[in-house]
């Protein structure tokens, strides 16, 4: 959907909001990531109450607070040793604030993937509830995702869940504001890199669509020839060569059969955001992560 504009009741706090935002990812590129996560969560928390207070309700503070609950208990159900198969679903379940799974007849026969997936959607679902269709949440939710793509290369615990949580982010983000090309980009990429090819086509052809760059047609040409698609690959190659003429810049190299993770610096010098910190660029590979 499109994103919200910001009435004016609403507006002081949505500027509010985006200063806030601002300042989060420019403490993530000095090298402060946590401490500008949490400054990108208080944007979102200061716009939730915004929200709530204009419909004098609280579900958009609730659904913030539960989106975020959702993604940290999803860590519990992978062991410190990063062993799916020791965790007891069931009662870790029983132990947990989220409520998607209490009631699921089954719930002790799942497979802690499965109820991952589960939290992870609740979680998606949750926090585009609380960005309430503002432009200015989705960008927050997009900066979060780039930050998990970042600490993902970073952290090596297995409760982090840093790529999964940047999924989660990107796709709240983009339910958000369908025009947040930043964001289908990232996700093309992610969702590329653990095989998901055909979903990753479908949000790259939306990223282009919706503003045509260099790095999101590569990265199309690239999900495309992995698919097998040669024509459409080449297809892709070409419109990123006619607009790399009409800029007056260098095209990518030629797809290959893995995605390239675009500079984040370079990405965002063709958007409106705050170049990614020199020292956080995520991995320049896919990595040979199972379905």
């Amino acid at each position: 959907m499109a994103a919200a504009p910001a009435n004016h009741a609403l507006r002081p706090a949505a500027e509010r909001a985006a200063q806030i935002s601002d300042r989060g990812f420019e403490m993530a590129e000095r090298g402060m990531p946590y401490a500008g996560c949490s400054e990108l969560v208080k944007s979102l928390q200061l716009l939730a109450q915004a929200l709530d207070m204009q419909e004098g309700n609280s579900v958009h503070a609730a659904s913030l607070a539960s989106g975020l609950k959702a993604l940290d208990e999803a860590g519990n159900f992978v062991s410190s040793a990063g062993n799916p198969a020791v965790v007891n679903v069931g009662e870790i379940v029983s132990m947990h604030q989220t409520p998607v799974l209490k009631s699921h007849p089954t719930v002790a026969t799942l497979s802690p993937v499965a109820a991952q997936q589960q939290y992870f959607a609740y979680a998606q679902a949750q926090l585009a509830m609380a960005a309430g269709g503002q432009q200015v949440a989705s960008q927050a939710l997009y900066r979060l995702g780039k930050l998990q793509t970042a600490l993902a290369a970073h952290d090596a615990d297995p409760q982090a869940l840093h790529a999964p949580q940047a999924i989660v982010f990107h796709q709240a983000a983009l339910t958000t504001d369908a025009a947040n090309y930043l964001a289908a980009n990232e996700l093309g990429v992610l969702l590329a890199r653990y095989g998901q090819l055909p979903e990753a086509r479908s949000v790259l052809l939306h990223s282009v669509s919706v503003r045509p760059q260099l790095e999101s047609w590569h990265n199309l040409a690239a999900v495309h020839k992995r698919l097998g698609e040669e024509d459409l690959s080449r297809r892709a190659e070409h419109e990123r060569d006619l607009l790399a003429k009409q800029l007056g810049r260098t095209a990518p190299q030629s797809a290959s059969d893995l995605v390239r993770w675009v500079d984040p610096q370079t990405f965002a010098k063709s958007g409106n955001d705050t170049p990614w910190p020199s020292n956080m660029t995520a991995v320049t590979k896919p990595a040979n992560v199972r379905r």
